[in-house]
């Protein structure tokens, strides 16, 4: 295997492990919170909604990730 296989596979290894547990404190979370009223939004949240949300974090790692590549696969041929 190439060596950029390999790194690009343990970044994408790495990112679905952290999405999982990320699911899965998400799941936690609601299973203990079946019966209890909605709480308003953390500051922090409400402030930088985009930078904590875990898609959006997905979608730019994964885009600025695609834009190296490109540039390094365009510099070598």
């Amino acid at each position: 295997m190439d060596q950029w296989t390999i790194i690009l596979a343990s970044i994408v290894l790495l990112i679905a492990i952290i999405a999982t547990v990320m699911t899965l404190k998400v799941m936690v979370n609601q299973s203990k919170a079946k019966d209890e009223q909605d709480h308003s939004v953390e500051k922090r949240v409400r402030d930088h909604n985009i930078l904590l949300n875990p898609v959006f974090l997905v979608y730019i790692i994964a885009g600025i990730g695609s834009i190296i590549y490109i540039v390094y696969w365009m510099v070598q041929t």
